[in-house]
C-alpha cells in the first residue's frame, strides 16, 4: 500500500532556513534511533531527503490498536509532524498524533480524536477536523487546537475537507 511521503529537506532551487534545517535533521536522527515501529502496520509514514534520496521509516503504527496513519503535517519550525491514526477502518475512531524529538528519541504523543490535521503558519495551533458524534460533547467540523491538544475550538460545522492554513 503506498505511504504519505514528504520531504525531510527543501528541493535545491529554495534556500533552507537553517534554524529549521537543524530542527529537522535532529527529528529525523531521532526517529532513525528509535522510529514508532510496528511491521505487521497496513500504512506507514516516511520521510524522504529529497536531495540524496534517503527514505526513512517514521511511524508504522501509533499503537497495536491504530493501524493506519496518514495525513501527515510538518510544523513550520520543522520540530514535529503530525498526523493521524486510525484504529482499522473505523474512520470515526480515528486520532491526531504528534512525533517530535525528546532526549535526542522520537517520541510520540497522543492528540485524541480528529482528523486532518495541519499546524499554523507560526506553529501554535492545529487546524483538524472531527467526525459528529465522535467526541462527547462535542461538535462535528473544523476546529483547531494547541499543538499540545489542549484548547480545542470548534470553528465550522462541516465535515467534510482538508483544512490548510493561509501563509499569513
Amino acid at each position: 500500500i503506498a505511504a504519505p511521503i514528504f520531504a525531510a529537506a527543501a528541493p535545491a532551487t529554495v534556500k533552507p532556513n537553517p534554524t529549521i534545517r537543524a530542527a529537522v535533521d535532529d527529528l529525523v536522527k531521532a526517529i532513525k534511533r528509535a522510529p514508532a515501529t510496528n511491521r505487521e502496520a497496513d500504512l506507514s509514514i516516511f520521510i524522504l531527503n529529497v536531495e540524496s534520496g534517503e527514505t526513512i521509516l517514521a511511524v508504522d503504527r501509533a499503537s497495536e490498536q491504530l493501524t493506519y496513519c496518514g495525513s501527515p503535517s510538518w510544523s513550520p519550525d520543522g520540530r514535529r509532524i503530525v498526523f493521524d491514526a486510525t484504529p482499522g477502518r473505523n474512520y470515526g475512531q480515528t486520532q491526531i498524533h504528534v512525533i517530535e524529538a525528546a532526549n535526542g528519541r522520537a517520541k510520540l504523543t497522543n492528540l485524541r480524536r480528529g482528523v486532518c490535521p495541519t499546524a499554523s503558519p507560526d506553529g501554535k495551533r492545529i487546524a483538524f477536523l472531527c467526525h459528529g458524534g465522535v467526541v462527547p460533547g462535542g461538535r462535528p467540523g473544523l476546529s483547531t487546537m494547541r499543538l499540545d491538544g489542549s484548547q480545542r475550538e470548534p470553528i465550522l460545522v462541516r465535515e467534510r475537507g482538508i483544512p490548510k492554513w493561509s501563509p499569513d
